[in-house]
């Protein structure tokens, strides 16, 4: 799964794993995304996955452990897990 998160506040996913091409990014998944009081938040706007039952409307949430410009460490909701993103641009 990859997840684009664009400065004005939208983010888009896509799984390369999914797809005839790797390569071309069909979204699965977009919305908005903010952070609030050490919460991350991607709202959901548009769910084309077919996978996910998750409506348009709810949002993912994650508590911020940490953020530097390269890693962003994330507690998955059930609070025993984490989550790390890397950037990859």
């Amino acid at each position: 799964m990859q997840i684009e998160l664009v400065a004005d506040g939208k983010w888009r996913c896509w799984s390369p794993s999914r797809q005839p091409d790797p390569a071309a990014r069909v979204t699965i998944q977009s919305g908005s995304w903010f952070v609030r009081q050490k919460v991350f938040v991607l709202r959901i706007e548009k769910n084309d996955s077919g996978v996910s039952k998750i409506p348009p409307g709810m949002a993912y949430t994650f508590d911020v452990k940490s953020i530097s410009p390269k890693t962003a460490i994330f507690i998955w909701p059930d609070g025993d897990r984490e989550l790390k993103w890397t950037r990859v641009r």
